[in-house]
C-alpha cells in the first residue's frame, strides 16, 4: 500500500519537513532530501496509521451496530 498525496499536499509536507530541519537543526535541506525523508518515514509509518484507521472504523461500526441492535429490539411487539 502506498500513501497517495496530491501534489499540493506533498508540497505542503515537504515544506514542513524543510522548516523542521531549519528550526530544529539550523540546517537547510533541499526539496529532494525532504521528499526522500518523507517517503522513508511514510513507508515506515503508513502500516501503523492504516491499521489505526481500520481499528477506528471497526470500533465505529461496532458501536453503530450495537445502537442499531438496541433500536431493533425496541421495535419488537410484546404479546398481549
Amino acid at each position: 500500500m502506498r500513501m497517495n498525496l496530491s501534489k499540493e499536499e506533498k508540497e505542503q509536507v515537504v515544506t514542513s519537513v524543510q522548516s523542521f530541519f531549519l528550526d530544529e537543526y539550523d540546517e537547510e535541506i533541499s526539496q529532494l532530501k525532504a521528499e526522500l525523508l518523507l517517503e522513508f518515514f511514510a513507508s515506515k509509518l503508513e502500516p501503523y496509521f492504516y491499521n489505526k484507521g481500520i481499528d477506528d472504523a471497526t470500533s465505529f461500526v461496532l458501536d453503530r451496530f450495537t445502537t442499531f441492535e438496541d433500536d431493533l429490539y425496541a421495535l419488537r411487539k410484546r404479546p398481549k
